[in-house]
């Protein structure tokens, strides 16, 4: 019974070292996925001021084009 009780404990003390190990791992992938939705974030901001930047674009080549027609 000693050795089945020591054994078992040495198991229980296995399990527990690779919960740590598999919760250190989780962590470090929750960190990483953290990483990729502010870089994802900062990517959309990024999109969002050239789509504005693109619409002033528009908005002013079609001015010219009106202009450059009246003159035409």
């Amino acid at each position: 019974m000693i050795v089945f009780s020591k054994a078992a404990f040495a198991f229980s003390k296995a399990a527990f070292t690779f919960s740590q190990a598999a919760f250190a791992y989780s962590i470090r992938y929750i960190q990483q996925a953290k990483a990729d939705i502010a870089f994802s974030q900062a990517a959309f901001v990024y999109s969002i001021r050239y789509i504005q930047q693109a619409k002033v674009d528009i908005a002013f080549s079609q001015a010219a084009f009106t202009y450059s027609i009246r003159y035409i």
